[in-house]
């Protein structure tokens, strides 16, 4: 599952953020259509189709909590993640706690990453993502130099 685009969307004053056209037709969003919500890396959010969150979960499910890093991470992925279903004018509900870890006041911007979204503070999309570093083609070097699959 790949997903494209960038969406720019405000939340209402309850915190409800209305789900683009375009992003509900690459989700194949229809009645009883269930998304994962949860708190994502460098503090945005994360929203995945409810499958992905499984195949997820399974993952999680299958690694050894009685290692103590491992159980800190598997606390850290399951902690705040909910099931979520959109509105009949395509809004999801964002709780307050998810806000305030992702510090999202108004203005967000959804982006794909790989099979699922990042939601993240208009703001600070800009500063990370708009702001291409000028070292992007060493990083891809190191990161994908060797990557045959890339070909």
């Amino acid at each position: 599952m790949t997903f494209y685009g960038e969406f720019r969307c405000k939340l209402d004053a309850k915190g409800r953020l209305r789900l683009p056209g375009q992003l509900i037709s690459q989700l194949g969003l229809g009645d009883n259509v269930e998304l994962v919500l949860n708190r994502g890396f460098e503090q945005c959010l994360f929203l995945y189709p409810v499958q992905v969150w499984e195949g997820i979960a399974k993952e999680l499910r299958s690694m050894n909590i009685y290692d103590q890093e491992t159980r800190m991470l598997v606390r850290f992925l399951n902690r705040g993640a909910l099931k979520l279903s959109p509105d009949n004018s395509d809004r999801i509900l964002i709780p307050k706690t998810h806000l305030e870890y992702a510090s999202i006041q108004k203005e967000v911007v959804i982006t794909p990453l790989n099979d699922r979204f990042e939601i993240w503070p208009a703001e600070e999309y800009d500063d990370i993502y708009l702001n291409t570093p000028k070292n992007l083609s060493d990083l891809a070097q190191r990161v994908l130099g060797d990557n045959k699959s890339m070909e």
